[in-house]
């Protein structure tokens, strides 16, 4: 028989100096340029004058997600302004988090906008952005399940996990208006393939793809019916 001896793990405890925790992070959020268009702002930050021609969002982030940060989220807001300049359009944002897209939709010009988040601490944080940014009339918030949401919207944003957002698929179609679009997002690169295999079944066709890191976003457009 063999017998092997092992150490047992050490550990150490030190003392560290006492610190603001709940302010100390707010140093690895920093303002942060989308598009020449676009700029995120943490809301403790000063607006510096060269952006004075750019769309300002300014974001207090809490723990909703949709910083501006991340790639998905970034990826959003670009395919976003690719529908600025069609005024008439209506949108819904799907788990919306800190409120991020529907803000950036009434700043480009929705003239109807619905955001939704399951989570009621996403939806606290979100009003605080939305009001934020004067967007408060332009935005509908609620914890209403997508499910539950009538009418049609001529641009329906969804930054969710793969799975979910193939569960919701037919309901994204009953949701897009014909000739309407579907931004999605929060999937991998290789998990775009996925996306496309359950387009046909759901009357989506890809038209644009966006590419960050190992993350992708998907622009689909609801064909005739």
């Amino acid at each position: 028989m063999i017998h092997t001896h092992l150490n047992a793990p050490g550990f150490r405890l030190s003392k560290i100096e006492n610190q603001d925790w709940q302010r100390n992070w707010r140093r690895f959020f920093r303002p942060v340029r989308i598009s020449p268009k676009l700029l995120i702002l943490p809301v403790w930050e000063k607006l510096t004058s060269h952006a004075e021609e750019t769309h300002i969002i300014r974001i207090d982030p809490g723990p909703a997600f949709g910083t501006g940060q991340h790639a998905t989220t970034k990826m959003c807001l670009r395919a976003m302004e690719s529908f600025e300049a069609e005024r008439a359009q209506t949108l819904l944002d799907v788990g919306t988090g800190s409120g991020i897209l529907a803000i950036y939709g009434a700043k480009l010009g929705f003239r109807k906008i619905e955001a939704i988040d399951v989570d009621p601490e996403a939806v606290r944080w979100a009003e605080r952005n939305i009001g934020l940014n004067g967007d408060a009339n332009a935005i509908t918030l609620s914890g209403t399940g997508i499910e539950a949401i009538e009418g049609r919207f001529s641009l329906v944003c969804a930054n969710l996990i793969l799975g979910e957002l193939l569960r919701l698929m037919p309901v994204f179609s009953r949701l897009v208006e014909t000739r309407g679009h579907l931004v999605v997002s929060g999937i991998l690169t290789d998990q775009v393939e996925r996306v496309e295999e359950a387009l046909p079944a759901t009357g989506f066709l890809a038209v644009h793809r966006l590419y960050e890191d190992e993350w992708a976003c998907m622009v689909l457009r609801k064909g005739d019916e």
